[in-house]
């Protein structure tokens, strides 16, 4: 069974992190690393942002955090448009990706 990835979206709040939004990237971990490697933002290096992105795979409890970026409000919408167009080519341009 093929594990799928998801990019999550959170914000810091009182409490902790809150998340928000969650794009579904389909199961092929390459492809769910090339996208996230494209984002804009700092990678995690112990300093924590207000808005974070991570790579995740949610087959274990709750689920596995792969990678993560800090980024600004600005990086986060480039962000969003970026990932909203890696996935319109992958769902409707490459077949190949999708495995």
């Amino acid at each position: 069974m093929n594990e799928v990835f998801h990019i999550t979206a959170d914000m810091k709040g009182c409490q902790g992190y809150i998340e928000y939004c969650r794009f579904i990237l389909g199961t092929g971990i390459e492809a769910a690393q090339d996208i996230f490697e494209q984002l804009l933002g700092l990678p995690d290096t112990g300093s924590e942002g207000m808005l974070r992105l991570s790579l995740v795979q949610p087959g274990s409890a709750p689920y596995e955090v792969l990678a993560t970026k800090y980024c600004t409000l600005n990086e986060l919408g480039n962000n969003c448009r970026l990932i909203t167009r890696e996935l319109f080519k992958y769902y409707n341009l490459d077949e190949s990706m999708q495995r």
